[in-house]
């Protein structure tokens, strides 16, 4: 078995995931993207926390591609990569053996 395989899964963006959301504003971040599309003023009044740091936190959930971004006039828009997401999650079922 190669390093980084089992159950026939490709680990790395799995365990990529699971270092980025393990930091609890960023797991936020995510539950309210799941939710729906939202701008960076929502996210950070949800948090309650400076906005620079919004947009660290933002900018590690997109550089894995678990989020994207759009803009509208002076406003970013920020969403789940559903398909990212969801593989995320398949690849955790067959990990832990969860049928749903």
């Amino acid at each position: 078995m190669k390093p980084g395989k089992c159950c026939n899964l490709d680990l790395k963006k799995t365990s990529k995931i699971f270092k980025t959301i393990s930091e609890d504003k960023r797991l936020v971040i995510v539950c309210l993207l799941k939710e729906r599309e939202r701008c960076v003023c929502e996210i950070q009044a949800a948090l309650s926390c400076p906005h620079n740091l919004i947009l660290h936190h933002l900018n590690k959930l997109k550089n894995i591609k678990l989020i994207t971004s759009r803009n509208k006039g002076k406003y970013t828009f920020y969403k789940l990569n559903q398909s990212v997401w969801d593989d995320f999650i398949r690849s955790i079922k067959i990990l832990f053996g969860i049928n749903v």
